[in-house]
């Protein structure tokens, strides 16, 4: 019975697992904590919104916002500058996107369909396998498939409507599941049952008088072990066996249709504890019936006269009837005995003819028939086909790792390892795979000085001026004031401290700070406790300690003790010129020219070419370029002359010097730098770069032929073609089929034509017909042949002599009609009635 019949109780979905009814939420929702209930997911809160901006909570989904100044893109999610909105990155190649292509202001930002995600380049999508990452709903089995992924079900099993569950197959329902007498359904499989006074055949579903001869049943024979008992769930006792051989007089028995593994290794037999029987030790003497009680050690019912089955709700012949068995009825683990026969029925998990043998490896279920479905190495549960897991591994078919910070059996054990000193631990046995910089068992050690890496195998390098080894990454970490591989390098001016990554914070004029400290000093020239006194006439240096030596009157330079020159000078001597953009007295004065050099006497700008002006601050006019744009630009069709060359800068579609060439065929664009991607003949615009197709031909790049049924340009004309005729796509003319001919394709092949076009002659004999595809020839009736130019053969008649004579007594037949030419004394449509006797 599907336990999930009235919902269960459920919001949303309830699903059936191997019987047992759980809920399920749409998309949206998370299971409430009566696991019954669904309550909307705060996608927001929970950052499970892709949006760029803000996220807005609606029940059971999310809308994305923008701020101010943004608009929404077509995805819903990505947020664009309005004002800065211009170029498309998406536009060329669909930004070397696999799939889907979202404009961003850094470049076009890629994704993927349902089922697949980006690889490490940021732009191919690959599968994602559901199935091995854990996503997939499915119940039992799941097969993947690029974009998505299937569930499927063992067999007896068949999907639910969700798409993710199984159900259980009432094969009893199957018109093709066909037993003798009785059909049984049960979960994942059924069986066929007899009436009284019959057996059940080795077909499964033939039952067999019990007056006809038994015939012995063969069974596997399977090694005999010492019961090894350990707790395993609360009412069952195994015990196990492994890696036996089994011996060579076994390899004659496997039993057909099975698969014999050449090693058994796990076999299980069960014992029921805590007053429990019956198959998976889910019965008690509570549900005897039919006034059954309880037996001795409350391992079953006793049944009455007439009553029998392991609960007593089985009728019974009479005891005298059965008593023959009573000595060799002997069922083990669960297994009833059939009154009859005496054979034993087992439950699942066992079998063997007391019912006394595990199922062999890979194999579970009723009769040990079921196949396991475990991967990497699991173990299979004979009774109900669970898998037992390999430390490391988990989930229903053993096919998960073991989630992060877990290992073991189960992954129920907790890894010990320091979490921040770990790279990983092994989900087999719980090992701890160190970071750089860390050792020991549970990476719980640094590594000592002079050491560093992984396991601490590698030897620092020479750090200079007191640096250290970096432990992780095997770089010198400096002293404050010093930086480099080695830290060998000061820091530069204006940084200080360690790594040199602070800023100094004196003055830019009059300060500088100490390279580890960032200390600021005087720089040469002043003096005082805010370093804001110029030196003393005479004196010059840091702190003012030197005095000048200028010559020819010139004063001296407070800072580094020149001379202050007359306008247009400097130096020791005032012999040298003013520095470049400087002029006037002591070169202090700033040139005001946008380009070009100043006069460093009296600061007038001389312009470099390509600009005019006092400042040297306009641009030569478009047609004129050169010193004080004087020449004439030649560039032609629209193109850019350069102010300073003339050299041109030309407009798209056209290159050359002067920009007088179009571009040549397969490029276009701007200076016809860019190469056309047409495909298929078609012509590129030499502008734009897009490609004019050829009839027949559609696309970005002209890359698709056009769809059967279509033709032209751009595929757009629909072919009016019939009798199946295809059209040419690119002047859409039919093609015909053999047999037709016409404009259309709408005329069949006249009279003794047939073939492509109706252009072949029939070769047939008048009045014959020829097909009009094949051409061969369809004969009247009493003709036959190849060219129908053959009689029909005695005791034939009819279009090609295909009908037979029906006429007797050695009558005539006609070959046109068939009709009989009876001889005398006979009569009748084939002569077999007497005739009356020659009057003469």
């Amino acid at each position: 019975m599907d336990p999930c019949t009235g919902g269960n109780g459920c919001a949303h979905i309830c699903q059936s697992e191997n019987g047992v009814a759980r809920c399920a939420c749409h998309p949206g929702y998370q299971l409430s904590e009566d696991k019954k209930g669904c309550a909307d997911i705060n996608e927001c809160a929970e950052r499970l919104a892709p949006c760029s901006h803000r996220c807005v909570n609606t029940v059971g989904s999310f809308t994305c916002a923008c701020q101010p100044g943004f608009e929404l893109g077509a995805d819903g999610k990505q947020c664009y500058r309005i004002e800065l909105e211009i170029v498309n990155s998406c536009e060329k190649n669909n930004g070397g996107c696999s799939h889907h292509c979202e404009h961003a202001v850094g470049g076009p930002r890629c994704s993927c369909n349902h089922g697949h995600r980006l690889d490490s380049d940021e732009k191919t999508c690959i599968d994602l396998d559901e199935c091995d990452s854990g996503e997939a709903c499915c119940a039992q089995f799941c097969v993947n498939y690029s974009g998505g992924y299937e569930c499927s079900c063992q067999e007896g099993f068949q999907i639910s409507s969700d798409g993710c569950g199984c159900d259980d197959v009432d094969e009893c329902l199957d018109v093709s599941i066909i037993c003798d007498q009785l059909c049984i359904n049960s979960v994942g499989t059924y069986e066929c049952s007899c009436e009284e006074g019959y057996r059940i055949g080795s077909d499964g579903k033939t039952c067999i008088s019990l007056d006809d001869e038994l015939e012995e049943e063969e069974e596997l024979d399977i090694v005999k072990f010492p019961a090894l008992l350990f707790k395993s769930p609360p009412q069952l006792l195994h015990y196990v066996a492994t890696s036996l051989p089994l011996s060579h007089e076994d390899e004659d028995h496997e039993e057909q249709g099975h698969d014999i593994p050449g090693e058994l290794t796990d076999l299980h037999n069960v014992v029921c504890l805590d007053n429990t029987f019956g198959h998976e030790c889910s019965l008690s003497c509570e549900d005897c019936m039919n006034g059954g009680r309880c037996q001795e050690g409350k391992s079953g019912c006793s049944c009455p006269d007439g009553w029998g089955g392991i609960l007593c709700n089985e009728t019974r012949f009479p005891e005298t009837s059965v008593r023959q068995y009573d000595d060799i009825c002997d069922c083990q683990n669960g297994g009833t005995c059939d009154p009859l026969t005496g054979r034993c029925k087992c439950p699942p998990g066992v079998h063997g003819k007391t019912c006394g043998d595990g199922c062999p490896k890979g194999f579970f279920g009723k009769n040990c028939k079921r196949k396991c479905n475990c991967a990497n190495n699991g173990h299979c549960h004979s009774v109900y086909g669970a898998c037992l897991c390999e430390p490391g591994r988990y989930g229903r078919f053993c096919h998960l790792n073991c989630p992060k910070g877990a290992y073991g059996a189960g992954c129920s054990s907790e890894c010990q390892c320091v979490e921040e000193n770990t790279l990983e631990c092994s989900a087999r046995n719980g090992s701890c795979t160190c970071k750089s910089g860390y050792q020991g068992n549970r990476c719980q050690r640094a590594c000592p000085d002079g050491l560093w890496g992984s396991a601490c195998q590698f030897f620092c390098g020479p750090c200079e001026n007191g640096g250290q080894c970096n432990k992780e990454t095997g770089n010198c970490d400096c002293l404050p004031g010093y930086m480099g591989k080695a830290c060998t390098l000061f820091c530069p001016p204006g940084t200080y401290g360690k790594d040199c990554k602070q800023v100094c914070q004196c003055s830019a004029e009059n300060e500088e700070c100490h390279p580890v400290t960032g200390r600021c000093t005087c720089l040469p020239g002043y003096h005082g406790n805010r370093c804001h006194l110029r030196c003393p006439r005479g004196t010059y240096g840091p702190y003012c300690r030197r005095k000048c030596k200028c010559l020819n009157g010139g004063s001296c330079d407070t800072m580094i003790g020149t001379c202050d020159c007359l306008p247009g000078f400097i130096g020791a001597d005032c012999s040298q010129t003013c520095p470049e953009d400087y002029y006037g007295q002591d070169c202090v004065q700033r040139c005001s020219c946008v380009s070009g050099q100043c006069d460093p006497v009296t600061g007038r700008c001389q312009c470099p070419p390509g600009q005019v002006g006092a400042r040297c601050q306009q641009v030569c006019p478009p047609t004129k370029y050169g010193p004080n744009c004087e020449l004439k630009c030649t560039c032609k069709n629209g193109g850019l002359c350069n102010p300073v060359d003339g050299s041109c800068t030309c407009a798209l579609g056209w290159t050359g010097d002067y920009c007088e060439k179009e571009c040549l065929p397969g490029y276009y664009g701007p200076g016809c730098h860019f190469n056309c991607t047409c495909q298929n003949n078609g012509v590129c615009n030499r502008f734009s770069g897009r490609c004019e197709c050829l009839p027949g031909y559609h696309g970005r790049d002209c890359e698709h032929a056009c769809l059967p049924g279509f033709y032209g340009l751009n595929c757009a004309h629909i072919c009016d073609c019939k009798n199946g005729a295809s059209c040419d796509a690119a002047s859409g003319q039919c093609i015909c089929p053999a047999g037709f001919h016409g404009n259309q394709c709408e005329k069949e092949c006249s009279a003794g034509m047939f073939g492509d076009n109706c252009h072949q002659l029939c070769d047939c004999e008048r009045e014959s017909s020829c097909h009009p595809v094949t051409g061969k020839c369809l004969c009247p009736p009493g003709k036959t042949g190849g060219r129908c130019d053959a009689e029909c053969r005695s005791g034939q008649y009819g279009p090609n002599c295909s009908l037979k004579c029906r006429c007797t007594h050695t009558a005539h037949c006609d070959p046109l009609n068939g009709h009989c030419n009876c001889p005398p004394k006979r009569m009748g449509p084939t002569c077999e009635e007497d005739g009356l006797d020659d009057p003469q």
